[in-house]
């Protein structure tokens, strides 16, 4: 009697076990889908800052290219005045 309750309470033990590894696989696969989700949220609000700075950084090269034009028009507009007063 004494050897088949302790059988019963093995045998118990290790169900209890495989039903803890259970749950711990149960949260490990949760933490891990939360992760990967958490990580694919992340990975889109990374793309969209990155768009956002694209986007100031190509205004202000635009910004850039239409000053150097003036500076560069400006420059010509001088050399054709320097160039009339000395004839």
């Amino acid at each position: 009697m004494l050897e088949r309750d302790s059988a019963e309470n093995r045998q118990n033990h290790l169900l209890g076990s495989s039903t803890v590894l259970r749950r711990d696989d149960e949260r490990m696969n949760t933490s891990t889908t939360k992760s990967a989700i958490s990580n694919r949220l992340d990975v889109q609000e990374l793309e969209m800052l990155l768009e956002a700075y694209f986007v100031q950084i190509d205004g202000t090269l635009n910004k850039l290219s239409t000053l150097r034009e003036y500076v560069d028009d400006t420059e010509d507009y001088v050399n054709i005045l320097l160039d009339d007063k000395q004839n």
